[in-house]
């Protein structure tokens, strides 16, 4: 739906992930609303989203600026960013969900993993299907994204523990992990660049 247009307002975009969107807290305490109640002059859209990383945020604002060219926000565009931000721009999955994923090629992003496969990681064993008399667990693991969580935090503490003596494992898995942190603070100032510019372009 198209967002109102306060005329006479000054417009701010809010990005960021689970802490912008409020997860887990009533609307009313959310960062974005608390702004919006606190200065009638000022009108606040919350774009964040759970789980986004900051390469997801730029796309979304991307396309809200392109589905509503109708309104102007004159103001500002406030970027919530959390540290596992860094991660986030740095993998083609997070929290079980696959996501898009930007590198960089030339000096400039190029947008990887698109379109995005719907298929989830492998917590989940089988395909949603209507669940057999007797199958509750397949129901839950249906219909329940925390109880399949915890099945998945279940493997990873039963895999850890079997492969515990495997030293090399694990300081293989760090150095990726360091791999994969060098590349996020790469592409996090790309994509940091490429919202100012996007803002810049928009008169923000």
């Amino acid at each position: 739906s198209r967002p109102p247009v306060a005329d006479g307002k000054r417009h701010v975009l809010a990005l960021g992930e689970c802490y912008g969107c409020g997860w887990g807290g009533d609307d009313y305490d959310v960062c974005a609303e608390v702004m919006d109640a606190s200065d009638s002059s000022t009108r606040v859209y919350n774009l964040a989203a759970p789980g986004y990383g900051t390469d997801q945020s730029y796309i979304g604002l991307e396309a809200f600026l392109e589905q509503h060219p109708e309104v102007r926000f004159s103001s500002a565009v406030l970027l919530l960013f959390v540290d596992n931000d860094i991660q986030d721009v740095s993998e083609t999955t997070r929290y079980t969900f696959p996501k898009p994923r930007f590198t960089i090629k030339n000096g400039a992003l190029e947008l990887t993993n698109v379109p995005v496969p719907e298929s989830r990681l492998d917590y989940y064993e089988t395909e949603r299907r209507p669940a057999r008399e007797g199958e509750l667990g397949l129901s839950w693991r249906n219909s329940s994204h925390l109880y399949n969580r915890l099945i998945g935090v279940r493997r990873l503490l039963i895999s850890d523990l079997e492969n515990f003596p495997n030293v090399w494992r694990v300081q293989s898995e760090s150095t990726a992990r360091g791999y994969r942190l060098r590349d996020g603070l790469i592409v996090m100032r790309h994509v940091l660049a490429a919202i100012k510019a996007l803002t810049a372009q928009h008169g923000m």
